[in-house]
């Protein structure tokens, strides 16, 4: 049996909120290899799990209703997601959705001070074991908080789970939250008007192959390529239903 373990602190579920079940089926396995297996979840129709190679990736439901626009999900790991939601109140976070029993454990939905939505979560099986399966293809492998007040944003994330911001040596407006010296998340400072929102990354073998197959599918190309030296390129897409995500490869795969 797999010892039960938690990291706190870091991005351990994503699950992609669409509305139309079937054209992100599609989509994203072609993209990413995904496959979608139905799980039965009470109260909460249409929910699968994100599958590759056997290996669970996230999840995938439906949105509550037309208010809720097409976009991806992270989870963070807590200890305690009861006292975490309460502690998001008492620093100005609304509670999009109490604390709950989901598929995968207690999770509950904030939206933070500047607007950016965001899941915490203490899952039932644990949280996976910390590696370099992030860097594998088809494996959400980031996420990045864009902000126009980076400032305010970091001191709610201190407050909430213990984050640090550490700025990037190379890149301006950029920074990186840390815990317990290893990287949570991405911190980006945007341009006036932009409104907060979490972006996350998915990992794929070959970028530009990736973007024209996002293309073909109904995607559209938000922002064509981005190189980092040491790091990798990324590409920024909308899917064929209008969610938005980085897709990332390694400066390793070559």
């Amino acid at each position: 049996m797999r010892e039960i373990h938690y990291t706190p602190g870091r991005f351990v579920w994503h699950e992609i909120v669409t509305s139309d079940v079937e054209a992100a089926r599609r989509f994203y396995g072609e993209l990413a290899g995904w496959q979608i297996e139905p799980v039965e979840v009470a109260g909460t129709p249409s929910y699968a799990h994100l599958t590759k190679n056997g290996q669970t990736v996230g999840g995938l439901v439906r949105r509550p209703g037309p208010h809720v626009p097409p976009h991806v999900l992270g989870y963070v790991s807590v200890l305690d997601v009861d006292g975490a939601v309460e502690r998001a109140r008492e620093h100005r976070a609304a509670v999009l959705v109490p604390p709950m029993q989901t598929a995968f454990g207690r999770a509950a939905v904030l939206q933070d001070p500047q607007g950016a939505v965001l899941g915490l979560c203490r899952r039932t099986e644990g949280d996976p074991t910390e590696g370099d399966r992030e860097l594998h293809a088809g494996m959400f492998s980031w996420c990045q908080l864009n902000s126009s007040d980076a400032d305010s944003a970091a001191a709610f994330y201190t407050k909430l789970l213990g984050w640090h911001r550490t700025p990037h040596a190379g890149i301006r407006d950029l920074s990186a939250f840390e815990q317990g010296g290893r990287s949570a998340a991405g911190l980006l400072q945007a341009k006036q008007g932009t409104f907060a929102h979490w972006l996350p990354y998915v990992t794929v073998e070959h970028i530009d192959r990736a973007r024209t197959i996002a293309k073909q599918l109904g995607g559209v190309i938000v922002v064509e390529r981005l190189g980092f030296a040491g790091i990798g390129q990324i590409s920024i897409i909308q899917d064929n239903v209008g969610t938005v995500l980085a897709l990332f490869e390694p400066e390793s795969a070559g």
